[in-house]
Order: C-alpha cells, then structure tokens, then sequence
C-alpha cells in the first residue's frame, strides 16, 4: 500500500460546498467584526463593503434549490450568521463600496459624507465622477453633509426620488338583483347606479327625448 505523506494531503474543504461557505462566513466575519471596532467612517463602510461584496460573490448559489450550499441569505440567519449585523445592512455596504471604492484615486474619502445614511443617498443620486467633483470642490457635499442635505442636492440636481402618486381606490359595482327580484329592490339598485355614474333621471329622459 503506497503510503500518502501528510503534508501531501489536502485539508482544505472544497469551496463549492457548505463547508467552504462556512469558511467564507469566517473570514470575512473576522474582518469585518474588526471594522466595527474602528470609527464609523466612508472609509471603514467601503472597506466592509468590499469584504461583503467577495463573500456575496462566493456565496450566491447557482439555485436557490441548491442544498449543498448556505447561500448569502442563509448566511444571515441565526444559525450561520457571525457578522454582528443584518443582510439588508451589508448590501448597504456593498452599495456604498460600489459607488465610492474609486473615490481614493480622485479625491480622499474624508471629503465625502462620514455618516452611512447621507452615503446611502448619496450612492442613490448615481452622480458622475465631473458632479461629485464639483459638488466637492464647491462644499455642495462636505463630511458633515446629512442625508437630508443630499436628498436636496439631488432635488437641486433633478436626480432626487420622486414620491409615487396615491391611487385612488374605486368603490366596487355592487353585484345588480336578477329581474325576477321585487320591484322595489330593482329600482333602489337603479337609483344606486345613478348616483355612482353620477347621472340623475332628468339625464335620462333627455337622451332618450333626443
């Protein structure tokens, strides 16, 4: 029998499986649970978002039906979860790592928004690199700007969310009687017609004098 030297076999699970997953989650949660620690900066949210960004890389099943996978949604769950934060917080980092991880080679992250709400909003105006650089430049966007400052840059810009428009709710038709029913009934349900087509019987009788 040949004889495998320890050092020959290879202990590290296989990637594409759950134990691979686990990994995943381990490192980037070492790293990330190391952020928190730090002063909550732009450049601390870009740095966690980066980190999330590969884990959601990795994670992300090729089925939803994959069982031999956790999976970036599972991997928040109270079983697998060891990021001390929630999924919908991490795909805020990935969204700020997204918008701003080129901001470095422009201009320093200190010069953008340091809290994660006016980022978030900022990320949302998608500007382009000439409008941050003048909005930058100008002290549009300081470190101090709030959420609600650049929510009025974006309305400054004609880039900012619009409010959806209130539907308004019709009142159902009610269901007619069958012509078998009193007349009585039959009439009350005509009258109630009327009034919902906002039409009287004087509108009536004058169409059909016509």
């Amino acid at each position: 029998m040949k004889v495998v030297a320890l050092k020959d076999i290879d202990l590290r699970p296989d990637m594409a499986s759950i134990d691979g997953d686990r990994a995943v989650i381990e490192q980037t949660a070492a790293y990330v649970k190391g952020l928190w620690s730090q002063m909550k900066t732009a450049e601390v949210y870009i740095a966690a978002g980066r980190e999330f960004k590969n884990a959601h890389g990795h994670l992300s099943k090729n089925s939803k039906h994959d069982r031999n996978r956790i999976g970036w949604q599972k991997a928040f769950s109270k079983t697998e979860n060891k990021f001390d934060c929630d999924r919908r917080l991490a795909e805020h980092y990935i969204t700020i790592y997204d918008t701003f991880f080129h901001v470095g080679n422009v201009f320093p992250t200190w010069k953008l928004p340091q809290s994660l709400r006016a980022l978030l909003a900022l990320a949302t105006l998608k500007l382009t690199s000439d409008q941050f650089k003048v909005a930058i430049d100008g002290g549009t966007i300081t470190p101090h700007s709030s959420e609600a400052d650049i929510r009025h840059l974006g309305r400054q810009l004609g880039i900012g969310t619009k409010k959806k428009a209130k539907r308004t709710k019709t009142q159902p038709l009610p269901m007619m009687p069958s012509d078998t029913a009193p007349k009585r009934e039959r009439i009350a349900a005509a009258f109630d017609l009327l009034a919902r087509l906002k039409l009287t019987v004087d509108d009536l009788e004058k169409e059909f004098v016509r």
